[in-house]
């Protein structure tokens, strides 16, 4: 017991220190070299308040460019594992990447749908949910419809609804303007975060905090679900209404 205890504690301690490291090193990395020293002399000045003879270009680097896309994508990737974590135990799928559900696939297409129309970054975000929510309803009514291994039906109704929506959002590149919509497109599919600025991860703090909220608190819930619908009904859970 006290083995497990102790390789329990060893294990949280990585999982929190890790990230820190990674953080702190990704301020190095771009093509504008910045020597560790100055990176936390950067960071350290304005929250302390000290004089440095730093130029402004390094804070510029380091607070408006550097930090905005590093604390993105940690918070991405969080939200991205909790996600994940909630649609393994509510579907009871093994298989949790979220291209197998359909998801990926019908945020894309909402996504670069908005950019055919030259929506900003709100609206795209804003089609992106909804039309990765279709996708994923889609994904569960299907796999509903038939008999047999539920694990079995969602997975290949998932795979389905992916094709269907990969098709439409081949078809918006193929019309998008090969200038300047497609390239954005592209890079919005790829993931790339060049375009983040403080403000934008202020605004992505607001949904995710309340995304984290609502599974934090039903997480025992989804727990049981993970058990089978008779187990976590008999347990007192409304199955259909979660």
């Amino acid at each position: 017991m006290k083995n497990k205890v102790v390789k329990n504690v060893t294990l949280t301690s990585l999982l929190v220190i890790i990230p820190v490291i990674v953080f702190l090193f990704s301020f190095l990395i771009g093509r504008y070299p910045i020597s560790p020293y100055d990176v936390i002399i950067a960071i350290l000045s304005p929250v302390l308040h000290f004089n440095t003879n730093l130029s402004p270009s390094v804070y510029t680097v380091v607070w408006d460019i550097r930090l905005p896309r590093i604390a993105a994508a940690m918070i991405v990737g969080a939200a991205l594992s909790i996600s994940g974590a909630s649609f393994q135990g509510v579907f009871r799928n093994p298989l949790v990447s979220p291209d197998i559900l359909g998801v990926s696939g019908g945020a894309a297409f909402g996504a670069s749908l908005a950019i055919l129309f030259g929506q900003g970054s709100l609206i795209i975000q804003i089609m992106a949910f909804i039309t990765g929510l279709i996708a994923v309803t889609l994904t569960y009514m299907i796999s509903r419809k038939f008999k047999g291994d539920k694990t079995l039906m969602i997975v290949l109704a998932g795979i389905a609804i992916a094709a269907l929506f990969t098709a439409f959002t081949s078809t918006i590149k193929y019309l998008s303007n090969p200038y300047n919509q497609l390239p954005e497109i592209t890079y919005w599919l790829m993931g790339s975060l060049s375009a983040v600025t403080t403000q934008s991860v202020l605004m992505i703090l607001i949904p995710v905090s309340i995304g984290f909220t609502v599974l934090l608190l039903v997480r025992w819930r989804i727990n049981v679900l993970a058990m089978g619908d008779e187990e976590a009904t008999s347990l007192g859970v409304d199955t259909g209404k979660l």
